[in-house]
């Protein structure tokens, strides 16, 4: 997932900035009815990896959603929200 207006690659302070402006990680997954759990292999947050990271799950004809639970955000601690995505199915 990444920011918008993301800037361009070039020298080291852009480097930093695209770094900063993503989120990313992976791992096997199994879903159970409205929830979405990964174990998280590689991650842009170090302290998730080996962690289940639940995420809720509703479909709404062609609007699927996945949202956090409320939780402390890695990079701006004492900070607590959620975050949500929404996909919707071309036709």
């Amino acid at each position: 997932m990444t920011a918008n207006n993301r800037p361009t690659t070039g020298d080291d302070h852009s480097k930093a900035e695209l770094f900063n402006t993503m989120l990313a990680y992976s791992g096997k997954f199994k879903l159970s009815g409205d929830t979405f759990t990964t174990t998280v292999d590689i991650s842009w947050v170090t302290e998730w990896l080996g962690t289940e990271q639940l995420r809720y799950v509703h479909l709404d004809g062609d609007i699927l959603s996945l949202r956090t639970p409320i939780h402390e955000h890695p990079r701006y601690p004492g900070r607590r929200g959620f975050g949500d995505l929404r996909w919707r199915r071309e036709k």
